[in-house]
């Protein structure tokens, strides 16, 4: 690109981002005069840039599906037209797509295309994804090809880790459109904001990510957009994590039916591009190994490794650039000393700025980097079931027939020869076998040694009596203490007056029900409920007085909580003692901050182990161990 050319690109961009989101896609085709490259070049600049999501297209959220309920019957769907022109402005609920596909609400929509989730007729109503190519891209040759390669990329892959393509044609508008699974969960991103995933989860996401892209790089499909937006996590009421890639919008796809022109270029997603996307000089399998990377060290240490200036587009770029080829340095041991150095070093060649230095294939890196995780996740087990296990003290035990027990010191061999050369320092992963090693052994001798000076107490003394009294019992620990008490209850829609009976742990809400939940403290305390509602984490309960003990309470207070239709929803308790602070001047359904989603996952992560539910009947009793504050725990609701 002439610098000439650069600051044309430039200065539509500046244009674009400053005027009105609903003006942006009008202004960029009418600035861009039918220039297919001009256009090309500012919409990869505004595919990564946070101001222009209004237009550039977003992945769609199976998610928010409140309301499915009040959707037309049967005989009001058959009753439907053809919905030819689905675009801006118009009510696409109720109507119908080339007279199968029955649209039900409008699921996201971008510069490109526009998608609705629908109910396949021809397949007993059958939930589906409908994309349909904007009727104002229907004449860009560009937009053209961006929508027919997707679909393509699709039909091509058929793995279980990958969205599949059930249908495609065109409406008598001319639109094309095509039709995808419905995947019911939610995407990584929005389980990464909730909570952080174990390391044996980790593990699990990355591989199924990466067998995933290896069905579609054997394809010759590269991704070119991977990122946690992208990975959607299938609930199939498990509570596993089953990993669905979608949105293949600006895949690229090698040997194509479809004309390639103009596909190439900036695209992607800044923060998770490889080097050679961000120059736009080539795009291969180490492309997307490279963007797994990224959402594996984002995964193990909560945050991305490099943060670009943000100042603007150009700066970011070349603070991206900058950072990439210094790497990210000893960052990752310092959010996870606890992780295994082996990690490091796989994940340094997954990130290595040249492309060639990256793992062969996404097999090939999910292969060493599987090992590398279950290393630390046994260092992690092993250390916590050495802080787990009774520690014995020998100077708590008595002296055997009156007299001290001491144990002598060895002495330290003295010598006057000269002294060796010293070994060379251990790695770090070798001090941390090493401390593993002799932690174990010190708890054998300790052990031992306990159990030598017990028998020794316990044995008869020599020329005395047998009869020795035996030592009393040691106190038991006390049992845990009953802080809360819950029953969920079915409701009417609307009317939750209208109980329907209370539900068991193990049941489903029945379709056409609501909850509403019953709550009793037995400890003074504030109570907090949060859920997810359209698609956010939000409170529920957020209390400006502690709660009596043995009060019942019932909320949403002449509300109920009406649930999306996936297969679960988890709701988090919470009773403290004390008011918590940091979520203030919320209110019921109000969706909790970053800050304070944060802050709830660290109480989860802190507290909730140590919760206890025993279940009777339709109740649940959350105890939890004498002096735990707060209390906390986790409900899953099915249905």
């Amino acid at each position: 690109m002439t610098p000439e050319q650069y600051q044309r690109v430039t200065e539509i961009f500046n244009q674009v981002i400053e005027s009105p989101s609903d003006q942006q896609a009008g202004l960029l085709s009418a600035l861009c005069a039918g220039d297919d490259t001009l256009r090309r070049e500012v919409e990869s600049l505004l595919r990564v840039h946070p101001s222009a999501q209004s237009f550039i297209e977003e992945p769609f959220r199976a998610s928010g599906l409140e309301g499915l309920e009040d959707l037309p019957t049967e005989q009001a769907v058959l009753q439907t037209q053809s919905f030819f022109h689905l675009d801006t402005g118009q009510q696409a609920r109720g109507t119908s797509v080339s007279d199968r596909y029955v649209v039900e609400q409008e699921l996201g929509r971008g510069g490109n295309g526009i998608v609705y989730l629908a109910r396949d007729q021809q397949l007993h109503g059958r939930l589906v994804v409908v994309k349909v190519l904007l009727e104002n891209q229907q004449s860009e040759p560009l937009a053209q090809r961006l929508f027919e390669s997707e679909s393509e990329a699709l039909a091509r892959i058929s793995h279980p880790g990958v969205v599949k393509v059930l249908d495609r044609g065109r409406l008598l508008s001319g639109q094309s459109y095509f039709v995808m699974e419905y995947v019911r969960g939610e995407t990584l991103r929005a389980v990464m904001q909730r909570r952080r995933l174990s390391v044996s989860e980790v593990a699990g996401v990355v591989s199924q990510i990466g067998r995933a892209l290896s069905a579609a790089h054997r394809e010759g499909v590269y991704h070119r957009d991977l990122k946690p937006e992208n990975v959607m996590l299938e609930d199939l009421g498990d509570e596993a994590l089953h990993v669905k890639l979608i949105d293949f919008g600006i895949a690229k796809v090698a040997n194509s039916a479809v004309k390639q022109d103009g596909l190439d270029g900036l695209v992607g997603t800044l923060p998770y591009m490889a080097p050679e996307q961000i120059l736009a000089s080539g795009c291969s399998a180490a492309t997307d190994i490279y963007a797994l990377g990224i959402i594996a060290y984002e995964l193990l240490a909560g945050e991305r490794p490099y943060k670009p200036a943000q100042s603007n587009l150009r700066s970011a770029i070349q603070s991206m650039t900058t950072l990439q080829r210094a790497g990210f340095g000893q960052h990752l041991r310092q959010r996870r000393p606890d992780l295994d150095e082996e990690v490091e070093q796989v994940l340094r060649k997954a990130l290595a700025y040249d492309a060639g230095q990256r793992y062969a294939s996404a097999e090939d890196f999910v292969q060493a980097f599987l090992p590398a995780l279950e290393l630390s996740a046994k260092q992690e087990a092993s250390l916590r079931a050495v802080e787990e296990e009774p520690t014995i003290s020998l100077s708590n035990l008595p002296p055997a027939g009156g007299e001290a027990a001491t144990l002598a010191e060895p002495a330290i061999p003295t010598s006057t020869t000269t002294a060796e050369p010293s070994p060379p320092d251990p790695s770090p992963r070798e001090r941390a076998l090493e401390r593993m090693a002799v932690t174990a052994g010190v708890l054998v001798l300790l052990i031992a040694a306990g159990s030598a000076l017990l028998w020794w107490w316990e044995a008869p003394t020599k020329g005395k009596a047998t009869a020795a009294a035996s030592a009393p019992p040691l106190p038991a620990p006390p049992a845990a203490a009953s802080a809360l008490t819950c029953n969920i209850e079915l409701v009417t829609p609307g009317s939750p007056q209208q109980g329907a009976g209370f539900l068991r742990p193990e049941e489903v809400v029945p379709p056409g029900k609501d909850i509403v939940f019953h709550l009793t403290p037995h400890q003074s305390g504030y109570l907090y409920l949060f859920a997810p509602s359209n698609g956010q984490l939000s409170a529920f309960r957020v209390p400006d007085e502690p709660s009596a003990v043995g009060y019942p309470l019932v909320f949403p207070k002449d509300a109920s909580i009406g649930l999306a239709r996936t297969a679960a929803t988890r709701f988090t308790l919470v009773l403290s003692g004390a008011r918590l602070t940091v979520f203030d001047g919320l209110r019921p359904g109000q969706a909790l901050s970053a800050a304070q989603q944060r802050e709830l996952a660290t109480l989860v992560e802190r507290f909730a182990p140590k919760a206890q539910v025993i279940i009777e009947d339709t109740q649940r009793q959350i105890r939890v161990p004498p002096g735990t504050d707060p209390a906390v725990c986790e409900v899953i609701v099915r249905h």
